[in-house]
């Protein structure tokens, strides 16, 4: 396993990160270890892993039936797909020149990751902001990850009149829709 704190390789039964010294916490229902107060797969609550192993295995992940809104999903790893079948997903700056070019599981980070040298100056980007997943069932989706400034999607850049993604929540991702993460705009493009 690799700890969520330090990105270290440990142990799979770790309870502390014997790199870092960290407590490890698990998502309370799928039991994969995070950091902060949510896993980033399916916004359960994260416990200490010592207390998830006195429970035993968790059940499987089932789609949530109340989804926040029409374009917001639950992500499960059954749904997920092989790199070779996904689509590209790319989001695109014009006017500052930036181009991300987006993987499944992929977080957005402005502060460390593939493109953290070309975000570090968007402070309105969280250090952990936004995750991008594929789920075969609908294609790309985003879920914000408690970001400070909020993720939102839009067809215009009217942004006051689309609402800021619930967090921990997938929400579904279109050719030509525009995201605003943080302060900063991107045009999506799939294909």
């Amino acid at each position: 396993m690799i700890c969520p704190a330090c990105h270290q390789s440990i142990e799979q039964d770790s309870l502390y990160c014997d790199q870092c010294g960290k407590e490890v916490l698990v998502c309370s229902q799928c039991g994969q270890p995070g950091t902060g107060e949510h896993c980033v797969q399916d916004g359960k609550p994260l416990v200490a892993a010592k207390s998830k192993r006195a429970d035993g295995p968790s059940p499987v992940v089932q789609k949530s039936a109340d989804a926040q809104s029409a374009n917001q999903v639950s992500t499960t790893e059954s749904s997920r797909e092989s790199s070779e079948s996904i689509s590209n997903l790319s989001l695109h700056n014009y006017l500052q020149g930036l181009r991300l070019d987006i993987t499944d599981g992929f977080v957005l980070c402005r502060e460390s990751g593939e493109y953290a040298e070309m975000l570090c100056k968007h402070k309105s980007i969280s250090s952990r902001h936004a995750q991008f997943l594929y789920d075969r069932n609908v294609g790309w989706t985003v879920k914000d990850l408690g970001s400070t400034n909020g993720t939102a999607i839009g067809a215009t850049p009217a942004w006051q009149s689309h609402p800021k993604l619930k967090p921990h929540i997938a929400a579904v991702l279109h050719d030509g829709d525009l995201i605003l993460i943080g302060r900063v705009e991107f045009h999506v493009r799939i294909g």
